[in-house]
């Protein structure tokens, strides 16, 4: 097989040339385009650069508008789902951790493609049903039988966290957030694809479950935990 990295690249530098507004995105899959090796498994390793090679031609082709929330002045379109959910000290917190259970917030139009970033700091660790430090982002959520979810620490995993589709949760390995610490996570949807990014990491691709199906991007966690500086981009298919 041969190798796709210089081809991949090639491409991604012509993607940032045409739309400056993109080279985060584009960083982060150049970063994972440099990852890419010479498989013997050649389906597989096949198959994974055509899903990659397909996010990258896509992550710039969409007209954005853009969005920011830093929460100084409240939380204004935010819209809770599960959950406790209040401004206090310029962030948005999620107070509850008195069960096991997913807490969402929702925000904005549903969309088809996006992008949606943030600061996350989880606040404690919720011991109920062994959950752990949890923060996360809402990918789609189509209504509340069907949604996914990136979620970081639930249980000691990264995963992509799937309601109302045959697969439950794709895991991506393990992540154990320290309570107090901040870190950044990213989602980008493009293409039917979606992309799982944590502080610049692209942890892994997968295929929307919901595709052709508009949702609501949000904010996800399992326990106590605080948000600031939600950046979101979302445009037309």
């Amino acid at each position: 097989m041969a190798d796709l990295r210089p081809h991949l690249c090639h491409h991604l530098r012509l993607a940032a040339a045409k739309e400056g507004n993109r080279r985060a995105d584009v960083a982060y899959l150049r970063m994972f385009a440099e990852g890419l090796r010479t498989s013997q498994a050649a389906h597989v390793g096949r198959a994974r650069a055509r899903a990659v090679m397909a996010l990258a031609l896509l992550v710039c082709a969409a007209t954005a508008q853009a969005q920011d929330f830093d929460f100084e002045a409240g939380a204004e379109g935010w819209e809770p789902v599960i959950g406790q959910w209040a401004v206090e000290g310029g962030r948005y917190l999620q107070t509850d951790a008195s069960t096991p259970a997913y807490r969402m917030s929702l925000v904005g139009e549903p969309w088809e493609q996006g992008s949606i970033e943030a600061d996350a700091t989880p606040l404690s660790e919720n011991h109920n049903g062994n959950v752990g430090a949890s923060f996360g982002l809402v990918v789609k959520h189509v209504d509340g039988e069907h949604w996914c979810a990136a979620r970081f620490g639930s249980y000691g995993r990264c995963s992509l966290r799937i309601v109302g589709a045959e697969v439950g949760v794709l895991n991506l390995g393990t992540c154990l957030p320290d309570p107090g610490a901040t870190y950044h996570p990213k989602v980008i949807l493009r293409g039917g694809l979606i992309a799982i990014v944590l502080d610049g990491a692209v942890m892994g691709i997968f295929h929307d479950p919901f595709p052709a199906q508009p949702g609501r991007p949000g904010l996800f966690t399992e326990t106590e935990c605080a948000f600031d500086n939600v950046h979101i981009e979302g445009g037309a298919q």
